[in-house]
């Protein structure tokens, strides 16, 4: 693809990010030898990359995106349209210190904050996949590493503490933050809190994959 930008190079910092998921990227002139098929081999590493901006500055800003689409070969306004359907990507300058606080149904039927009622500092968010302990605020520092929280049954008083830049406490046990954790009666569920969703031996080791190799039986 022949990707037109401003030609405006990033900062280091952003380009340090970049790199972090993509590597080097390779001399000006090269650009045929690594094109076509090895860079579309690539595209599933733009979410990845976002964040890793994203995650380092703070925000995407134009000639972020604009060199994103040159190292994976896509259009400025591709990465764009990915970078602004997100709601914790930001396009335009912000603190390191951003709280995310969720908006959507689970939090408000469990008397959240509505976008008018948030304090200056917090920004509404969709589902933060924090359900079972609504209300549920996010908060990150930019930086290198990043800093990120979690914080449930939040109040009005809490988020404007975390909007002024306090931390949140310790994250809750799945026990105490799913009660009904590790109990027999549950199914789909059953694993929560028991098993480490990051560890691919004990989830095997506590059948996981059975219904697949039923279904394949």
């Amino acid at each position: 693809m022949d990707v037109t930008t401003r030609g405006v190079p990033p900062t280091l910092e952003e380009q340090l990010a970049i790199e972090s998921v993509l590597g080097s990227a390779p001399v000006r002139g090269d650009h045929d030898a690594v094109g076509g098929h090895a860079l579309r081999a690539r595209r599933h590493l733009l979410l990845p990359t976002l964040h890793a901006v994203n995650d380092r500055v703070g925000w995407l800003s134009q000639e972020a995106i604009d060199h994103i689409a040159e190292r994976l070969d896509l259009g400025p306004a591709e990465v764009y349209g990915v970078a602004t359907f997100y709601g914790l990507f930001s396009t335009a300058p912000r603190d390191a210190h951003q709280v995310h606080v969720c908006v959507d149904l689970a939090c408000r039927f469990a008397g959240g904050l509505t976008d008018d009622e948030l304090p200056h500092g917090a920004h509404p968010s969709p589902c933060l996949g924090l359900c079972e302990r609504a209300p549920a605020a996010f908060v990150t520092r930019a930086g290198s590493p990043v800093e990120q929280a979690v914080a449930g049954y939040v109040t009005q008083v809490d988020v404007r503490r975390l909007a002024d830049g306090a931390t949140p406490g310790s994250e809750a046990h799945p026990a105490a933050a799913v009660p009904q954790a590790g109990s027999d009666d549950l199914i789909l569920l059953r694993r929560t809190g028991r098993i480490d969703p990051l560890d691919l031996d004990g989830y095997l080791a506590d059948r996981g994959f059975e219904a697949l190799r039923i279904a394949r039986e």
